[in-house]
C-alpha cells in the first residue's frame, strides 16, 4: 500500500494541473483550459511516484452548461 501525495488532473488524457497537497479538496482550472475538451478525469498520484486508475470521466459538456 503506498501513501496518496496528490492528484492530477487530466481533460481528454492530457494533464493539465497537478495538486501536490493530498488533503486538498477542491482545484481552480482556468475556463479556457474547458473550452475545447470533453471529458476530465482525475488520479491520485502516491509517494513512490505511481498512479490510480482514471476516475469515472466527468463530461464538461454537461457541467458549463449549468
Amino acid at each position: 500500500m503506498s501513501t496518496v501525495r496528490g492528484y492530477r488532473i487530466f481533460i481528454d488524457g492530457h494533464q493539465i494541473l497537478d495538486i501536490a497537497n493530498p488533503l486538498s479538496d477542491q482545484a481552480s482550472i482556468n475556463r479556457n483550459r474547458l473550452h475545447h475538451g470533453r471529458y476530465l478525469t482525475i488520479r491520485t498520484v502516491t509517494g513512490n511516484g505511481g498512479e490510480s486508475n482514471d476516475s469515472i470521466p466527468i463530461d464538461l459538456d454537461d457541467v458549463l452548461k449549468k
